[in-house]
């Protein structure tokens, strides 16, 4: 019906806008049909066509190798047009695309598997200007590599990741991280897809992401003046990477300092949910273990534990009051305890009771 109309009733939008109709109605032979049609007719696609052949590419349920093979071709072209583009004038891109085409083709190698091939192309993008990756493409990225499970990119892997899979995740998270850095392009989603991508590395990776946290709030965790940042927004899943990148890290009496200031803030404590309180009590529990003596460190002598066992059994029960008395108290968040709450809160009272068995058992064995 189009390819029959005037002329003058065509131009690049409307054939858009029919590729974007076909792809949404699970059509995408037709609607690699009419890119081919829309192109013999002398319109050029612009950025926001390919952008919508490539998110409707990555809409559909499952890829097949012809399609791939055609969404490649398109890729191609793609990479022409821009280059086209540079070489006129690179000023000139714009919010054509709302949505730049390396967002839904990252995706779709993501799917695919194709992390190498990803990483490659993202490395020679633009380092700055108009065609430099904005905050949507490295937030993409980061998502994408973060989910590799193989080095082989097995389609579908569900198990456990490997080891070097992990460490290569989080070789690339920094790389990547690296670029950020130089154009300041950080914002909680894409600081939470670091963070994620790394914790699961070496220590050294795991340092690397608590060193860049005073490159974004202009101080590390232990720092008086990190929850004090103008420049990036706390939000609660950066809140809860953030706790447990220092649970991970076995910098537990941190956890429990900024848990201090944070329910001590009306504005921060809104932030707060069970999966923050969650590290909180874990970190109650690590240090309550650590506070138990061995054997040979008890004194028969005194029957009582000293205050700092019974001092991480009061915090776990101080914890569990502050949820119910949050939860019930119009907080904004989902703070009340549920069953694994209880668990964690018996699991810190219990090390405490360890520490009274082992008192017993020194004072039997003196009494002996």
């Amino acid at each position: 019906m189009v390819s029959s109309a005037p002329m003058s009733s065509q131009n690049v939008v409307v054939w858009t806008l029919l590729i974007k109709q076909a792809l949404s109605e699970n059509l995408p032979n037709l609607a690699f049909t009419l890119f081919n049609n829309m192109k013999r007719r002398g319109f050029q696609p612009n950025e926001r066509t390919y952008a919508t052949i490539f998110s409707g590419y990555n809409q559909l349920p499952e890829l097949t190798d012809k399609q791939w093979d055609r969404v490649t071709g398109i890729w191609n072209q793609y990479q022409s047009f821009l280059e086209v583009a540079k070489l006129q004038d690179a000023h000139t891109r714009s919010s054509q695309s709302l949505v730049s085409p390396y967002v839904p083709y990252f995706e779709m190698l993501g799917k695919r598997g194709e992390y190498e091939r990803l990483m490659e192309i993202f490395q020679s993008m633009d380092v700055d200007g108009p065609f430099a990756p904005d905050k949507f493409v490295y937030t993409t990225v980061l998502l994408q590599i973060g989910q590799r499970r193989y080095m082989s990119g097995v389609n579908g892997a569900t198990s456990t990741a490997s080891d070097d899979a992990l460490i290569q995740n989080a070789q690339n998270t920094i790389a990547i991280a690296d670029r950020m850095r130089e154009t300041s392009a950080f914002d909680s989603f894409a600081l939470s897809a670091i963070l994620r991508g790394l914790m699961k590395g070496t220590d050294e990776h795991r340092q690397y992401g608590y060193d860049l946290l005073a490159d974004v709030f202009g101080a590390t965790p232990d720092n008086a003046n990190f929850l004090e940042s103008t420049t990036t927004e706390l939000d609660h899943r950066l809140l809860d990477l953030v706790l447990e990148l220092c649970c991970t890290m076995e910098k537990y009496d941190l956890v429990l300092d900024l848990f201090s200031k944070l329910k001590s803030s009306n504005k921060l404590k809104s932030l707060l949910t069970r999966s923050h309180m969650d590290y909180v009590l874990d970190s109650i529990s690590f240090l309550a273990a650590r506070s138990i003596p061995t054997s040979s460190e008890i004194d028969p002598s005194t029957p009582e534990p000293p205050p700092t066992s019974t001092k991480y059994s009061n915090e776990a029960m101080s914890v569990l009051e502050f949820m119910l008395h949050e939860g019930y108290g119009g907080h904004s968040m989902d703070i009340l305890p549920n069953r694994g709450t209880y668990t964690r809160v018996e699991r810190a009272k219990y090390k405490l009771l360890l520490d009274d068995v082992k008192r017993a058992k020194a004072r039997l064995k003196q009494e002996n």
